[in-house]
C-alpha cells in the first residue's frame, strides 16, 4: 500500500475585494446566509490576508490571486470549481449559478 500525502505544500487562494452573500446561490446553499455586517467585504479580505500569512509562516507556498470584480461575490471559494491531485491531474467542475461560472480564471489554472 502506497503512502498518500494528505497535507499540500502549496495552495491556491483568492482574496476577495467585494465579498458578499450571493443571491443566486442562497436558496439552495445551506452554508450561506445573508451578511448584515457593513464591513463584511473588508472582514473577508482581512481574513484571507491573515490566512495567507499564517500558511506562509508554516512553509506552505500560497498562490494568491486577487478578485477585484463586483460580479463574483463569493469567489473566495475556488475549491468549488477546480481541484488538483497528487498525480498532477487538474479537474474542473461545472458551476450551477451563472455568476459562479464567472469565477473560472485562466490565470489561476
Amino acid at each position: 500500500m502506497s503512502h498518500i500525502k494528505q497535507a499540500p505544500t502549496a495552495v491556491v487562494m483568492v482574496r476577495p475585494h467585494h465579498f458578499t452573500s450571493n443571491p443566486q446561490t442562497m436558496l439552495d446553499n445551506t452554508f450561506q446566509s445573508t451578511c448584515n455586517s457593513q464591513n463584511q467585504s473588508q472582514l473577508a479580505f482581512d481574513e484571507v490576508t491573515k490566512a495567507v500569512k499564517l500558511l506562509q509562516n508554516e512553509g506552505v507556498t500560497v498562490h494568491l490571486f486577487e478578485d477585484e470584480h463586483t460580479h463574483t461575490p463569493d469567489s473566495v471559494f475556488p475549491n468549488n470549481w477546480f481541484s488538483t491531485h497528487q498525480s498532477g491531474e487538474l479537474v474542473m467542475y461545472p458551476m450551477y449559478a451563472e455568476n459562479r461560472r464567472l469565477e473560472y480564471r485562466k490565470d489561476i489554472i
